[in-house]
């Protein structure tokens, strides 16, 4: 999240959501506008703020340029700045939430990275405000730390985690009765087209058995207490501390040597605390962000070395929090049953999702797959003989023949009269090296054209990611309009898997599979592997067929040149979890 407002990736979106507007928009000018200021309001939030701030305006436009000025001289060099920062502590801790908001009214009001700020001379944090020294900060920054209990609620996320976006090939028909994500009181632009929930984080959460919105269950967790634990473990490391235990601020206190005119001891002192810390772990599975990051640190401007303690591998130490969150806390894989008849051999596959939410969840062109494999181990070898959703160096799904999928850059073919597009449907059953189990979200444009546009989604014709355990059609409360439950569906086949819709979080698959001739069974052996990518080479695709510019062609270069040999992306893949069963 620190890293967001210098994300590559986001900004080659964002080039791409701009060169569709300016080529087919009937507004381009003002969507462009908008498109911009929506963004931003997120990933460089704190720039963007503070523009509207110091103009007393909440509409005053903030420029794209505003990130890319280099002269200090320049009167919007300081809000560049600021959103070049990305998420920072002071963009969560200065937020706030309208007392006593309605769940239906935050969900209209309040996402979309429209959040509410408190004053401006105010931080909040979880502590009660008599264990908190708050001299140090007041003297230092004029700004009081204060205790609000909205840091540790999931709203804190959900304003920028469940995100409306308009599908600006869609108007409303004259006389046509909005629906509430149709409604755009915040962003007046946006408001005569048709909305839909581009990213539903906080909606799929709050549709699982892990909400503590409405009668929450034993097994009830915000999204603080998953991704800001206070404890410390790491197998690569050897470590495994249940809770970290110390003063929260590092500052001069009492346990510094005496110094002329420090204030009063009481009022500098940092309390230890048994309980309280946390980690900060706010990175989801974007290995591939990090590692970019870790090995182009000059070109997207950030420094490795960490001025304050020394270190100088804190982007290597985050993915190895990935790969534990990965390996530990996202999913599971099992092989429930193999058999073998004649020739045939059929094996069960079940996938756990781990998560509060869909797995993947965030910006839809995120996928997992999973990759089967037939083993032959006669005479003491291992030969694969059959496998479905092997890859290349670079993550390509490659299909029978070795050869890249048609479904992997959604190639054309046509049905009759109509020209269609390849891509992997939710599967029950696997019987063919061509087909793939990929959990994903596919989504046409107003023309039928598979997109991963966020602002030309019309129609979502697949989407199969895991959903979290306790989802269910109705939700947890007749007080979220039903509208924002919709959006938590599947999409496509998986609405007639009828064990994928249970709610219990899984889905099981089965692979049926004709051995080559001869083939001994009990010789034969089969591995599940569930893997992740977050910037999969379909998406990339068709970043650079979209756009032309800068930020395109920074992310074609850091792509093109990322060495991800001998690290947890090896061959474009992160791996979640295997199973095997001989």
């Amino acid at each position: 999240m620190g890293l967001a407002g210098r994300d590559p990736i986001f900004y080659a979106q964002l080039e791409s959501e701009i060169a569709i507007l300016r080529a087919e928009s009937k507004n381009p000018d003002t969507d462009i506008r908008a498109t911009v200021n929506l963004c931003l309001s997120c990933h460089g939030g704190m720039g963007k703020r503070q523009f509207n701030i110091d103009r007393n305006d909440p509409q005053a436009n903030f420029q794209l340029d505003f990130v890319k000025l280099t002269n200090p001289a320049d009167p919007n060099f300081m809000y560049g700045s600021l959103a070049r920062d990305g998420v920072s502590c002071t963009l969560c801790h200065h937020a706030t939430e309208t007392t006593n908001t309605p769940i239906a009214d935050f969900l209209e009001h309040e996402t979309t990275g429209q959040f509410q700020l408190g004053k401006a001379n105010e931080l909040f944090g979880p502590f009660a405000d008599n264990t908190v020294a708050t001299l140090p900060m007041v003297n230092a920054l004029d700004i009081k730390p204060l205790h609000n209990g909205f840091t540790t609620s999931s709203r804190l996320c959900g304003s920028c985690h469940t995100i409306n976006l308009p599908n600006v090939d869609d108007r409303l028909a004259p006389g046509e009765q909005p629906t509430v994500l149709d409604r755009a009181e915040k962003n007046p632009v946006f408001k005569p087209f048709k909305h839909s929930l581009e990213q539903a984080t906080y909606m799929e959460w709050l549709n699982s058995s892990y909400q503590t919105e409405v009668g929450p269950t034993a097994a009830a967790k915000s999204c603080q207490d998953c991704h800001m634990p206070g404890g410390y473990q790491n197998a690569v490391n050897k470590l495994n501390i249940p809770q970290i235990k110390q003063g929260i601020a590092i500052i001069e206190d009492g346990n510094y040597p005496a110094a002329d005119n420090r204030a009063d001891a009481d009022k500098i002192r940092v309390r230890f605390r048994d309980e309280g810390f946390v980690r900060h772990e706010l990175l989801g599975l974007n290995a591939y962000l990090l590692t970019m990051f870790d090995q182009f640190n000059t070109i997207l401007g950030v420094r490795k070395d960490d001025y304050m303690s020394g270190s100088k591998t804190g982007l290597q130490d985050a993915v190895a929090n990935i790969v534990e969150q990965a390996n530990n806390k996202t999913a599971t894989v099992e092989v429930l049953s193999k058999k073998v008849e004649g020739n045939k051999l059929t094996a069960t596959v079940k996938v756990t999702n781990l998560t509060g939410h869909r797995l993947p969840s965030g910006v839809g062109f995120r996928r997992a797959f999973l990759q089967f494999e037939v083993t032959d181990t006669t005479g003491g070898s291992s030969k694969v003989i059959w496998t479905s959703g092997r890859t290349n160096g670079v993550g390509i799904i490659l299909g029978a023949n070795g050869q890249p999928l048609p479904s992997e850059f959604y190639e054309e073919y046509r049905d009759g009269q109509k020209v269609k597009q390849h891509y992997q449907p939710h599967y029950e059953v696997i019987t063919s090296q061509d087909q793939v189990q990929i959990y994903e979200e596919v989504t046409t444009d107003s023309k039928g054209k598979i997109t991963t546009s966020f602002l030309h989604r019309d129609t979502e014709i697949k989407d199969n990611r895991l959903l979290p355990k306790g989802w269910s059609k109705n939700g947890p409360s007749a007080a979220i309009p039903p509208e924002y439950i919709h959006e938590t569906f599947p999409r496509g086949n998986a609405l007639q898997d009828p064990n994928y819709m249970d709610g219990s979080g899984t889905d099981v698959l089965t692979y049926e599979v004709v051995l080559p001739a001869g083939t001994n069974p009990a010789n034969v052996s089969v591995t599940a592997t569930l893997y992740y990518q977050s910037i999969p080479p379909p998406y990339l695709n068709m970043r650079f067929r979209q756009a032309d510019g800068p930020a395109t062609k920074r992310l074609y270069y850091l792509t093109s040149n990322l060495d991800v040999q001998r690290t947890p992306i090896e061959n474009w893949k992160l791996k979640i979890a295997s199973a095997g069963r001989k």
